[in-house]
């Protein structure tokens, strides 16, 4: 009789197990290839990213994952991992069953067998296509940003130099600037109440109507003011330059008119 000890083969086909569980259900996608390119392993997460199911995967070139514009990227990558290198967080595009473009971040390392040869290379793919418009986004957003600020200040500049011209005191001067920049602060806020989408901003309209009572806002205390008229949309464009010239209307027809 022979007694042989089977509690860490038992041990590793348990681990191995776990392993390949882990594998199978992991939201990335997981593929495995050999030296010449072939997948030899496909998890569900690649299905679902790339289209393909295991079988339509499993022994074809992994080349057909791989836009025809990157033709030498996976030579490139093959011949690190015959060095035994490791690829980490490598931002690539991938090419879907459905000729669609995905952009990725991929991990490849390589698979050596029981004396250490490397026989293949496994691949970890994550999709950071939302990751990527999320970017673009920002950036999009702070150059809008940065460009409105520069001209939000030259304006600002130019009601300063204007009201400088009319005005003969510091206290004149600083009211007749306030009342202007407060006439522009109440105008834009029109525009951006307009619309939740900041893509759609620049589109973003008010209408004249209520561009005029809320220039007038202020005046109401002291007489009755009515509205007439066609009406019509504002745009953002023109929102800074129509809203100074009816405060300015206003204010004189406050001090020198009917108001």
């Amino acid at each position: 009789n022979l007694l042989v000890d089977l509690s860490e083969y038992r041990g590793r086909d348990e681990a191995a197990r776990r392993y390949a569980a882990i594998v199978e259900y992991s939201d990335d996608a997981i593929v495995a290839k050999d030296l010449k390119g072939l997948i030899t392993a496909w998890n569900r997460g690649a299905e679902r990213l790339f289209g393909y199911a295991a079988a339509e995967a499993i022994g074809k070139p992994i080349t057909m994952l791989i836009p025809p514009d990157l033709p030498d990227e996976e030579p490139s990558i093959l011949a690190r991992i015959r060095l035994g290198e490791h690829v980490e967080h490598y931002e690539t595009t991938r090419q879907r069953k459905d000729g669609t473009r995905v952009e990725i971040s991929l991990t490849v390392s390589p698979i050596k067998d029981e004396q250490g040869r490397v026989i293949g290379a496994s691949k970890i793919a994550r999709d950071i296509t939302e990751r990527r418009r999320a970017e673009e986004q920002r950036r999009l957003l702070l150059r809008e940003m940065d460009h409105r600020a520069k001209n939000m200040l030259a304006l600002a500049g130019s009601l300063v130099s204007a009201s400088a011209r009319s005005e003969t005191t510091v206290r004149g001067l600083s009211s007749a600037v306030s009342a202007r920049l407060s006439a522009l602060g109440h105008a834009h806020s029109l525009v951006l109440n307009s619309t939740a989408d900041d893509i759609n901003r620049e589109k973003a309209t008010t209408t004249l109507h209520a561009l005029i009572e809320t220039i007038l806002a202020p005046y109401r205390e002291r007489t009755n003011i009515t509205v007439s008229g066609a009406d019509a949309p504002v745009g953002r464009q023109v929102i800074s330059s129509l809203a100074l010239l009816l405060h300015e209307f206003a204010t004189n027809a406050a001090k020198y008119g009917a108001l």
